[in-house]
């Protein structure tokens, strides 16, 4: 990270940064604060570190860290574009292992969801592409046209029960001032 970016955390004491860090890494704050003053007991943690994460330049330094290890809205995308695309195959050896050297060498690290041990070795389990298509879909609003016509169709139709009861209602008191007339005209 650059100096820049770096700016409000190194205003803070090497003890400060640390906490700081470590706070950002586990989101407890007790711990963080025992991680760097290790001779702390719990309770004289919990204390001091909430006295901390209260300090103003702390704070700011809290969320700097934490907007510098967000992913963008595009970092995001990017990603799900990538799970989506590819070929996974280009990573399987001849013998059936993966090629983790050449994963590593694509950068393409995330796509691994998790790693297992087997008697037969590790078991490699990769983000689901057709989920990652999915995602994408809704995100560009792929889905969106029939449920917007449901909605409507639906909206539509209620609105045509509400306004055949109302005819209904005003039909039936035509007819009754129709017949109270009819009454008091032939009496």
């Amino acid at each position: 990270m650059s100096e820049v970016e770096q700016t409000k955390l190194s205003k803070l004491s090497e003890q400060h940064q640390r906490f700081v860090l470590a706070y950002v890494d586990n989101l407890n704050a007790a711990k963080s604060y025992q991680l760097v003053y290790q001779d702390a007991q719990y309770s004289t943690a919990r204390t001091n570190s909430s006295k901390l994460l209260a300090d103003t330049n702390i704070k700011e330094a809290v969320a700097e860290q934490f907007k510098l290890r967000t992913m963008t809205k595009e970092e995001v995308l990017s990603r799900i574009e990538n799970i989506a695309r590819v070929d996974i195959q280009q990573y399987i050896k001849d013998d059936g292992y993966i090629d983790i050297a050449k994963i590593k060498e694509d950068n393409i690290g995330y796509m691994i969801k998790g790693v297992s041990d087997t008697k037969f070795g590790k078991n490699f389990t990769f983000h689901d592409s057709a989920k990652a298509l999915e995602t994408l879909a809704k995100i560009h609003s792929l889905y969106d046209d029939k449920t917007n016509v449901n909605v409507n169709i639906n909206a539509e139709l209620k609105a045509d029960e509400r306004l055949n009861d109302k005819l209904s209602q005003i039909s039936s008191r035509l007819e009754q001032s129709i017949i109270n007339r009819e009454d008091s005209t032939t009496v």
